[in-house]
């Protein structure tokens, strides 16, 4: 067994806007399976490297994170938390309880913004 046998990590991307700006914030969520809340000092490596993954753009500007970003972000985090289910999503594709919606602070947050067009549907 591993360290982290039975865990729960989860990389979620979100897409928000508001007062006139986009973001796109990239958040990571884990748990042991005893319930525990994992933070960024139980990660193996550093999680630095989340902020390099791959972006597009859509036509209107707004980004989101590659496939290969996605793997990219997955194979990080089994790095880091070996044995742990790795879970990528946006968050609304994800079915059933995500631990981001329980209220706990993600153990790694990061945040890109950047100015609508006139296109641009998000609220």
């Amino acid at each position: 067994m591993t360290r982290f046998d039975g865990a729960r990590v989860e990389f979620c991307q979100e897409e928000w806007g508001a007062d006139g700006t986009h973001g796109l914030t990239l958040a990571v969520w884990g748990r042991t399976a005893e319930g525990r809340w994992l933070t960024g000092a139980d990660a193996r490596r550093s999680l630095a490297g989340l902020e390099d993954i791959d972006l597009l753009a859509e036509n209107c500007g707004c980004l989101f994170v590659s496939e290969d970003g996605r793997q990219d972000a997955a194979d990080l985090l089994a790095t880091a938390f070996p044995g742990a289910d790795v879970r990528c999503y946006e968050a609304d594709e994800e079915p059933g309880q995500q631990l981001g919606a329980t209220g706990a602070s993600p153990l790694w947050e990061h945040e890109v913004t950047w100015d609508p067009c006139e296109n641009c549907t998000m609220a």
